[in-house]
């Protein structure tokens, strides 16, 4: 039987036949000669998964792109089958969008598929990468809001304390801005924690609340072939472009 595909997207893209690796140009089309009335093949997108960062930032990811590896399982029905190869975007609910090779023919059914990131080794790289620098700035930010909060309370107090020193004397100024500087830093830092463990409480409500039909754990789930086919089979219907 024969089998033509036809590349039916923007781009290049790589068809993996019988352990042969296919270049397909947009717009081309190939026929393939099958034995059989089956036929498993590997496609996907001839470029790399990519990451989106924060404005002026390497290390704040706010979008994670994949390209995916498509395998398909196919048995056809005619001795003559065209296949189209389309271009399909899926976004998830973690900042991630998967763009992976569909099928459309009519002579045929798909028995099996399955998908995995293409180029996961080097994905990975990037994101420990990205972690790392990540983590750098999060210790920036901690020391910034230390000083943030002595200038808010160190500067006041200072103002009080030339004050009542100007009117008063130095021995004044000191017992009656020691034990109020106490007593401020004291309620601030209870303040602030107990602000801190109210968004905690908040941030776990929303995460059990997103995840109620979603399979994410953490980064690593990007590249788990459920998590992957969960994302696929409950966004395939929103097609917008990432």
């Amino acid at each position: 039987m024969i089998v033509y595909f036809n590349n039916k997207t923007a781009n290049s893209l790589v068809l993996e036949l019988n352990q042969d690796k296919i270049l397909l140009k947009s717009g081309n089309r190939i026929k393939i000669d099958s034995e059989t009335n089956r036929m498993q093949f590997n496609c996907y997108l001839n470029e790399g998964s990519k990451f989106k960062y924060l404005p002026l930032s390497k290390s704040v990811i706010i979008e994670y792109s994949f390209i995916l590896d498509s395998f398909y399982d196919v048995v056809f029905n005619q001795q003559i089958c065209d296949i189209d190869l389309i271009q399909k975007q899926v976004r998830g609910n973690n900042l991630d969008c998967y763009t992976f090779i569909d099928l459309q023919f009519t002579s045929g059914n798909i028995n099996d598929k399955e998908f995995c990131v293409i180029d996961e080794l080097s994905a990975k790289n990037q994101l420990s990468t990205a972690q790392e620098k990540e983590a750098k700035l999060e210790k920036k930010l901690k020391i910034a809001d230390i000083m943030q909060t002595v200038c808010y309370i160190g500067i006041p107090a200072l103002i009080i304390f030339i004050g009542i020193w100007y009117f008063a004397d130095i021995k004044t100024a000191l017992c009656i801005l020691i034990p109020l500087t106490i007593v401020t830093t004291v309620v601030g830092l209870l303040l602030k924690k107990l602000i801190n463990k109210f968004n905690n409480k908040l941030d776990k409500i929303n995460s059990k609340f997103e995840k109620t039909n979603d399979k994410y754990v953490d980064v690593n789930s990007f590249f788990d072939k459920n998590y992957i086919r969960n994302v696929l089979i409950n966004n395939t219907s929103n097609n917008s472009l990432c």
